[in-house]
């Protein structure tokens, strides 16, 4: 698959959120990936797209789901091992926007903010929770957009990473993730929501039935109860 990646900064501003700044010297790429490929192939494709010497800075790769850009309460999420790049790709596999983000900064500097402009924020989504609150949304972006059916096109996710960094298969409650009363601004956040629990968790499922009023979902393995 074909991975368009930027080279750039991460920022983040109170009121809007986080955005990545593009490097307008380097500007982008597009890298050719495969669902086996590793953090080492990432990685020395993007130092030899970029021209950047490895010895010289420190490196950082990165993304966050298109529909969370300008979200408060989302921070980036980084990439620096093998299962966390079969995450990515697994994610982006069949989606008609996805950018990987290569940020760096020299060997001297501050290694604990890497890429990221905000003195206060630390290494995004390593050891944080899922946030419960979502900022508002314009009116447009509240609609559902159903087709004909009743059923949206991207109703069934599979997020196919399921093992932990030492092999073992890994169970998740999607109660873990979404209370009992708790509400949301619209059904695309709470399906945000859920994608990036199921990226950090590491755990699948699928949706049985979708419309403007009912989302029902389910563990995507049969036996799974």
């Amino acid at each position: 698959m074909h991975i368009y990646d930027s080279c750039g900064l991460w920022k983040f501003d109170p009121l809007k959120g986080w955005g990545f700044a593009v490097d307008k010297n380097k500007r982008g790429r597009v890298l050719y990936m495969e669902l086996t490929s590793s953090f080492e192939d990432l990685r020395c494709m993007a130092f030899e797209d970029f021209g950047i010497d490895q010895n010289l800075v420190e490196f950082e790769l990165s993304y966050l789901p298109m529909e969370l850009i300008s979200s408060i309460d989302y921070p980036p999420v980084i990439i620096e091992s093998d299962r966390q790049v079969k995450n990515f790709l697994t994610y982006v596999r069949g989606k008609a926007s996805a950018r990987l983000c290569v940020s760096t900064s020299p060997i001297s500097g501050n290694n604990g903010n890497i890429g990221v402009d905000n003195e206060k924020s630390n290494s995004p989504f390593r050891d944080q929770g899922e946030p419960s609150s979502f900022p508002p949304e314009s009116s447009k972006d509240v609609e559902d957009n159903s087709n004909s059916n009743g059923y949206e096109q991207d109703d069934v996710l599979s997020i196919s990473a399921k093992e932990d960094d030492s092999g073992k298969s890994v169970q998740f409650s999607l109660m873990d993730v979404v209370k009992r009363g708790e509400t949301f601004q619209n059904k695309t956040m709470l399906k945000a929501a859920l994608k990036m629990s199921a990226i950090k968790h590491n755990f699948d499922y699928k949706v049985v039935k979708s419309d403007r009023k009912l989302w029902y979902i389910r563990c995507k393995y049969n036996p799974c109860k």
